[in-house]
């Protein structure tokens, strides 16, 4: 199985157990810190297979139900008879088998092993979907350890040119409109740092962080970054749907607006146009939507332009993990390093980058 999920080029399909109509499994893809996304189908062409299997298959008495309205059982049976329709070798899935009974487990991975296909799934000991510990199987058989996974990815060495900065935080209190979480930090000084880190489930309050040190967002208590030499600094922030905000425009739009905003000089700016081809061909970026793709010039030009700390939430949004860590590691080398944040659930992706981390 190692060598198997470290090979680079295979194809996988990553489900949920809910409905066939999700491609990616978060837990699943944070605990494999594997490059799962934009590897399989789009949740468009899923929905499509699913429906074929409504219509042609046993549930074709139902064809004018939603898949929502089948039970989990069904729902599972749906989602893994789709993926055997598809050249994927391996499947990675989430709660997939939750509802079903042990003997109709066997039956579906006996499918599985049938059309040579191989599925690694997530489930919990006591079978309530989001409780309990985890356990890990590999077509059916339970593994005692999950294998790592590691990229062919040379980390570059663009924290030693960047200035040691400073982060204090001393009694932070964020509140929300709705009084079911609060974001609090009683005491933090983080000294030294290059490159920082932060890492988190969904929902943790990382993005509410980013916005509190952007000054975007009020909180409470104190909540400093100190730069040597910079008394107010000047940041850069990559929002986590940032790629909504170039709707319209092209990557050379992008560009030009930095230029014009002061932000990127023209010497800088064209530096990002030479390198804009290769972007725009950049093989993992092939048939995504273009204001997705375009998040790759924003961080280029926020990494390139005249700014004391950038702050990038989830740089890896809407694209293939490694594609962007090989994107970052191949423009570290061009350009001086500043003081970065970068916020991400992908801890491998943090630790090719990052000298500090926090969770």
């Amino acid at each position: 199985m190692q060598l198997a999920l470290e090979r680079r080029g295979r194809s996988c399909l990553v489900f949920p157990f809910e409905v066939a109509s999700y491609l990616v499994a978060d837990t699943v893809r944070r605990e494999l810190a594997f490059d799962l996304e934009n590897q399989g189908l789009t949740d468009r062409q899923l929905n499509t297979e699913v429906d074929k299997i409504i219509r042609q298959g046993p549930f074709s008495d139902r064809r004018h139900q939603a898949p929502a309205t089948l039970s989990g059982g069904e729902q599972q049976q749906l989602a893994v008879t789709a993926a055997l329709q598809q050249p994927h070798e391996f499947l990675i899935g989430q709660h997939c088998f939750d509802f079903l009974s042990p003997r109709n487990i066997q039956i579906m991975h006996g499918h599985l092993m049938a059309h040579g296909k191989r599925m690694l799934e997530v489930t919990y000991r006591n079978g309530g979907t989001g409780q309990g510990q985890s356990m890990w199987r590999l077509n059916g058989e339970r593994l005692k350890a999950l294998a790592s996974v590691r990229w062919d990815l040379k980390t570059p060495d663009w924290s030693s040119t960047i200035p040691p900065w400073r982060l204090v935080a001393q009694e932070v209190v964020k509140h929300f409109d709705s009084a079911a979480f609060t974001l609090r930090i009683p005491q933090l000084v983080l000294d030294q740092v290059r490159c920082l880190g932060i890492s988190g489930d969904n929902g943790s309050g990382k993005s509410t962080l980013a916005d509190c040190l952007a000054g975007l967002s009020p909180y409470e208590g104190r909540l400093k970054v100190e730069l040597p030499g910079v008394d107010t600094p000047h940041l850069g922030y990559l929002v986590q749907q940032a790629g909504t905000l170039t709707q319209g425009l092209t990557a050379g739009d992008i560009i030009q607006r930095f230029v014009s905003q002061g932000r990127l000089t023209g010497v800088q700016g064209e530096y990002l146009k030479r390198t804009l081809t290769e972007i725009q061909s950049y093989r993992p970026l092939a048939g995504l939507d273009a204001r997705i793709g375009y998040r790759l010039v924003i961080i280029a030009a926020l990494l390139s332009g005249d700014y004391d700390l950038v702050i990038l939430d989830e740089p890896t949004y809407g694209l293939p993990v490694q594609g962007v860590a090989e994107f970052l590691a191949q423009i570290a080398g061009d350009l001086k390093g500043k003081p970065l944040v970068i916020i991400s659930h992908d801890r491998n992706f943090l630790t090719l980058f990052c000298d500090t981390i926090i969770h």
